[in-house]
């Protein structure tokens, strides 16, 4: 089935955002995670997205600079504060999609945020890596074991900072999703260390997200089996699967709940988000006011609409 590029975006944004809600899974392990009112990765990635449009574009490490002291001054972050490659990923989420036909300034985009946010040492690697993914999905491009080959191929091509240290835990999970392996036999093959390091994180996350790419329940359901539970993990694999069914192939019961209530981590509502995808592709697609969009999508001759 072909999904259009405005329901891609939406799919990824709003999976994005409900794959911390487990549906009841992993329940003995909420009480071990931080609080809901600390859950703010989501609230950063909104306030990037109304950045973006208000500046009608990405402007480089200035911008990304003026967006970390606004994180700070509203108490979305803290000074002390290291970002994982997951948190990244999610915070850059909107610009994964924007640059997503350019892989080159969207790896610019993670070394942008680097040298102005505090980040881990494979941060940059990392959430790059999640961006080729989830853009050869928005693209539509590739599936399964073959998003992990391009995901191979792009960081052997620009081999970003670190890069070397994800090498063999997605050749793994390209490995698994080559053989169609189910996830007990994965756990068995897996030489996990504990605590989970984010490679092998980024190689099960990934394999939960490609094997069931149309099946947004069992993919987050696989996710929050990954010990120890990481709830960045689960909204990133999320991302993923809503990008490759597009809004419609996030199941009903798990967009209703939000169909007024926000989501606690973005504090929006899931029409809210649909509506701010809806924006952001506008903003991509070149219109001059993309915070008009509502339900008219954009619209130009051929040849007018180009990579930003």
């Amino acid at each position: 089935m072909v999904y259009s590029l405005l329901s891609r975006f939406q799919g990824a944004l709003v999976g994005a955002a409900l794959g911390e809600d487990l549906k009841g899974r992993a329940a003995s392990q909420l009480s071990a995670l931080p609080p809901q009112s600390q859950r703010l990765w989501g609230k950063v990635a909104v306030l990037l997205m109304q950045d973006l449009m208000q500046r009608g574009g990405w402007y480089g490490v200035r911008q990304a600079g003026s967006l970390y002291q606004e994180a700070l001054h509203q108490g979305l972050l803290t000074p002390e504060q290291r970002l994982t490659g997951f948190d990244l990923a999610l915070i850059t989420l909107p610009l994964a999609l924007f640059f997503h036909e350019a892989p080159a300034k969207r790896l610019k985009v993670c070394q942008e945020f680097g040298q102005v946010w505090p980040c881990d040492s494979l941060a940059i690697a990392e959430a790059w890596s999640w961006t080729t993914a989830l853009t050869a999905l928005v693209l539509g491009t590739s599936s399964g074991a073959l998003v992990l080959t391009q995901v191979l191929t792009a960081l052997q091509t620009f081999q970003p900072a670190g890069w070397e240290q994800l090498e063999q835990p997605l050749q793994l999970g390209q490995d698994w999703l080559r053989r169609g392996v189910g996830l007990h036999r994965v756990w068995q093959e897996l030489p996990v260390k504990q605590p989970l390091s984010s490679d092998r994180a980024i190689a099960l996350a990934l394999y939960c997200a490609l094997s069931v790419p149309s099946d947004f329940t069992l993919a987050i359901g696989r996710g929050a089996q990954i010990q120890p539970l990481n709830l960045q993990l689960c909204c990133l694999i999320g991302a993923l699967v809503g990008a490759a069914t597009g809004l419609s192939g996030i199941p009903v019961d798990w967009r209703a709940p939000y169909s007024q209530l926000v989501v606690p981590s973005w504090g929006l509502s899931v029409p809210a988000l649909s509506q701010m995808a809806g924006q952001l592709l506008a903003l991509w697609a070149g219109a001059a006011h993309p915070l008009s969009f509502e339900t008219v999508p954009a619209i130009a001759a051929p040849g007018i609409i180009r990579p930003r």
